[in-house]
């Protein structure tokens, strides 16, 4: 079973109902809004856009320091400048101007006190006004609007050449979007300063779509919908500028051409840019580097470099009509989609901080920031569309330490647990293995399949009065470390020792597909060892032999005891038949004795011959055992040998096995068949030449018994075992 498989998926749970919550609060509405500030940083510094003033359809002429501290317009206050502002308007005009839009509210005159001074401005606004050129800013309230003098609007045929200056303003006083569309003190629908300016360039109205939207020259704007567009704000330079000081004073050498040359077929904004005057904080404001770029025939003159993170009023709706004309406003995704991207990160980082070790996971999470951050950036330069990175940021960070938190303080202290509760009967690197592939056993039992195998010294008795407590106690130490070292090395665990007895498991609590093989395997390296040891003289003058019973099937495991103290077990019939194949060699005279439910996992790798059909004292079904005799490769350590893509074991040719034990596997089967047959004679004919082999002797035995007292019609050819 998966570690914490429940919990695992209420954090996944958890993970998205926060997300949600999240998504759905008013704070995810505030850093989306901070979001789109940050980005568009981020695509001026990392890409670097470079944007041609020239191609700027909208030019603002600035009434800059340079105009407030030079003369005519220093010595005199704003409302005097009309005469000035007549002689430049006049030559705007004259150049082939699109139109003109005043970012400057002239509310008073002194025409009464100087009769006849704003006559020149006011003709020139007609002339405007009729070719259709012409359009004066007003400040939009809900009762009465802040409007030019009634002479300007009388000129310019009233509201049909006046429109609204007033801005979006976001909940946190950040200046994001363009409106659309005001409704007037007189209740009628007007278009915004700068729709308005891009619909006379065009010489086009926008038109209202099916699914309310706006449309303007086949161009579907953004956030129309809601009527408020987002502002695509570049990077300086951008917006052409140009001193109202420097086009008066080339307006009174009368220069045409050089109007011509600038303004021609062009989007003209009138407006102030000074430092202390008309300034608002917009989505630009951690990008800005100047004030405004200032352009003399097309070439940059070289500005203050001063920081700003405000935008004068006019560059707003100058950039804002080039975004109407060159079709570029900024795009975001709905709601659902801005969700389904914050769930989608949520559980991407959850799951990679759940599965990875902590370097690795956040590794990954930084470099997917990164990739957030970097990828809105692209998306931005190349499709104008606004991704809510900041808050896919946040939720990825957030929920990268809630699943860290999580693995902490759940998974890591369960894996704890589970290092002290196998840690002293299972092997360190099998623990580690366990918890890394997060497969532990069910507490309370689960029911798998696994092979039992039970070892007991031969003749112990008879060992342990021949030696002294201490000698035996060092000769058993040994017996035991290396038959543990080998249990170990082929995947399985010591369940226990009792006495002589070692107890061990293949299969619990590390699953193992192949724990049959895995279990032979380990009983043909203990008694090859063995073999070893008494040749060597390890026990000194004592001979150790032992008799290892495996069986394979299902068992219940897990931890049993009292509340206070419990032990891993593994409990069923599998056990118990294990152990009385291990007392079963006593009566078969061999040294391991496996079950057919064990032969039958076993791969070509092994060689086994047949030496009995049993019944054990409380099981009805008699059991075929073998006797495993050779094996293929290593005997020593072989755990992974089943998992090897290119083994050499997996198809077998027969040949490979020695001719003297594959004859022995093929004449104890066929003997085996004879005996069951009741052709006693045979069976003895066939193993008459196994004089020293202790396990045909036995079999011989059986079968000249039976010829001397013939079995009757109901004889089976099990042997039925009477006790333990």
């Amino acid at each position: 079973m998966k570690i914490k498989t429940r919990q695992n998926a209420l954090s996944v749970f958890g993970l998205l109902a926060l997300t949600l919550l999240f998504a759905f609060s008013d704070y995810f509405e505030n850093v989306d809004a901070y979001s789109k500030d940050i980005m568009l940083m981020v695509r001026h510094q990392v890409f670097k856009p470079e944007v041609d003033p020239s191609s700027s359809p909208a030019i603002v002429i600035a009434v800059d320091e340079k105009t407030y501290d030079t003369e005519p317009f220093s010595s005199r206050p704003k409302v005097l400048w009309t005469p000035y502002l007549a002689k430049v308007q006049d030559l705007l005009l004259k150049s082939g101007v699109k139109v003109i839009g005043y970012d400057i509210i002239f509310a008073s005159s002194v025409e009464e006190d100087l009769p006849g001074y704003e006559k020149p401005f006011l003709i020139s606004l007609l002339k405007g006004a009729r070719q259709k050129k012409i359009i004066l800013g007003k400040a939009q309230h809900s009762e009465k609007p802040v409007a030019p003098h009634p002479a300007q609007m009388f000129v310019v045929q009233g509201n049909k050449n006046v429109r609204a200056l007033n801005l979006h303003v976001d909940p946190d006083d950040i200046i994001r979007r363009v409106p659309m569309f005001f409704e007037s003190h007189h209740g009628n629908k007007e278009s915004s300063m700068s729709l308005e300016l891009a619909s006379r360039y065009l010489g086009q109205y926008p038109v209202a779509n099916g699914e309310g939207s706006i449309e303007l020259d086949g161009y579907r704007i953004p956030g129309s919908e809601n009527n408020a567009a987002l502002i695509n704000f570049q990077g300086y330079p951008q917006i052409p500028t140009f001193s109202l000081y420097d086009l008066y004073q080339r307006a009174v050498e009368n220069d045409a051409e050089y109007f011509k040359r600038h303004f021609q077929n062009k989007v003209v904004l009138l407006g102030v840019v000074l430092d202390v005057e008309d300034r608002k904080l917009t989505s630009k404001r951690f990008m800005n580097q100047d004030g405004a770029g200032v352009y003399v025939d097309n070439k940059a003159v070289e500005t203050k470099k001063v920081r700003r993170d405000t935008n004068s009023g006019v560059y707003i709706h100058a950039i804002a009509v080039n975004n109407f004309l060159q079709k570029n406003f900024l795009s975001e995704l709905d709601g659902s989609q801005k969700v389904l991207l914050l769930l989608a990160s949520s559980l991407l980082i959850g799951f990679i901080a759940l599965l990875l070790k902590p370097f690795y996971s956040t590794l990954i999470t930084l470099i997917f920031i990164g990739v957030l951050v970097v990828g809105g950036a692209w998306a931005l330069l190349k499709f104008n569309l606004f991704l809510p990175i900041l808050p896919m940021v946040l939720t990825v960070v957030f929920s990268f330490f809630l699943v860290l938190v999580y693995k902490y303080f759940v998974i890591d202290r369960q894996k704890s647990q589970v290092r002290d509760m196998f840690g002293l009967y299972l092997e360190p690197k099998l623990v580690d293995q366990m918890l890394e592939s997060e497969q532990l056993p069910e507490l309370g039992g689960e029911e798998k399949t696994v092979t039992a195998w039970f070892a007991d010294l031969a003749n112990f008795t008879a060992l342990s009065e021949g030696l002294s407590p201490t000698e035996l106690i060092a000769l058993m130490n040994k017996y035991f470390s290396f038959v543990t070292e080998i249990i170990e090395a082929h995947g399985g665990f010591v369940a226990q020792y009792v006495g002589d007895e070692v107890y061990a498991v293949f299969g619990a609590p590390f699953t193992d597909e192949h724990n049959s093989a895995h279990a032979t395997a380990a009983a043909l390296a203990v008694k090859e060892k063995l073999e070893e040891l008494n040749s060597n003289g390890t026990f000194g003058s004592a001979k150790i032999y032992a008799r290892i019973g495996v069986n394979t099937g299902k068992a219940i495991v897990g931890n049993v005891g009292s509340s206070k103290r419990f032990n891993y077990a593994i409990m069923g019939d599998t056990v118990n038949l294990a152990s009385r194949l291990e007392g079963a060699n006593k009566f078969t005279q061999t040294d391991i004795l496996i079950s057919d439910s064990v032969a039958e996992n076993l791969p070509d790798s092994f060689l086994l011959r047949e030496v009995a059909t049993i019944r054990v004292k409380g099981k009805e079904k008699p059991c075929v055992v073998y006797e495993p005799i050779h094996m293929l490769g290593n005997r020593e350590n072989a755990r992974d040998f089943t998992n090897s893509e290119n083994d050499p074991q997996k198809e077998l040719d027969k040949s490979s096995f020695p001719e003297k034990v594959s004859k022995t596997a093929k004449d104890f089967a066929l003997a085996q068949s004879y005996f069951a047959a009741k052709e006693f004679a045979k069976t003895v004919e066939v193993l008459s030449a196994y004089d020293n082999d202790p396990a045909a002797q036995v079999i011989i035995k059986r079968a000249e018994e039976m010829m001397k007292h013939p079995p009757g019609d109901d004889w089976d050819g099990v042997v039925t075992f009477t006790d333990k």
